[in-house]
């Protein structure tokens, strides 16, 4: 039976990655998330985190913090996340923070005792649909609060270029190719 075997798997998921590995999560919160059908890191790190904004009532800031921590935890084990975190690295923003600084880069490689590869983890990041949304809210809050903060991703460009997801960014607006919008006040009247 197909849906016997998925729910074996999702109770095997929720028992193994649970949300209580989630920095600052309540229970009230984790209710919530359930709710809304989360029950795992997984879940939380796949979820829709817009549609997740919109329904569960969650300040978006906690989201965007517990999305960034799930995001990093569902690529590595209990014991890497222990790790990570005694040094610092408690989300994907920032173990891309620390993959932007050689020393720092030096000084994790030398704590994980060669558990996990920082830039391996990086590479893996890089392809997940929701970093980008989580990178942009972190720099617009960290411009707001005047916090010079960088998060070099990868992006897919040939062997040995890397490019910052923020040079892709566009600014809001109509495509370039479409014509300016026309103003009434000056266009001639046409009569039929």
């Amino acid at each position: 039976n197909a849906s016997g075997a998925k729910a074996t798997t999702d109770a095997e998921l929720d028992r193994r990655s649970p949300l209580t590995q989630i920095d600052e999560i309540d229970v009230y919160e984790r209710t919530r998330l359930e709710e809304e059908g989360i029950t795992s890191v997984q879940a939380l790190a796949r979820h829709d985190l817009i549609d997740l904004m919109l329904s569960s009532r969650i300040p978006a800031p906690r989201l965007i913090d517990w999305v960034d921590q799930a995001m990093l935890q569902q690529h590595t084990t209990a014991e890497v996340t222990m790790l990570l975190r005694s040094n610092g690295v408690r989300s994907a923003t920032d173990l891309l923070q620390v993959c932007q600084d050689e020393q720092a880069l030096a000084e994790l490689k030398t704590a994980l005792h060669g558990t996990c590869s920082p830039h391996l983890l990086r590479v893996v990041l890089h392809h997940d649909e929701w970093l980008s949304y989580i990178i942009h809210w972190r720099e617009s809050q960290d411009a707001h609060y005047g916090r010079p903060l960088v998060y070099g991703v990868l992006t897919a460009t040939p062997p040995g270029h890397q490019v910052d997801l923020r040079d892709q960014a566009q600014t809001p607006g109509p495509p370039q190719d479409l014509p300016a919008p026309r103003d009434p006040a000056t266009e001639p009247v046409s009569t039929p």
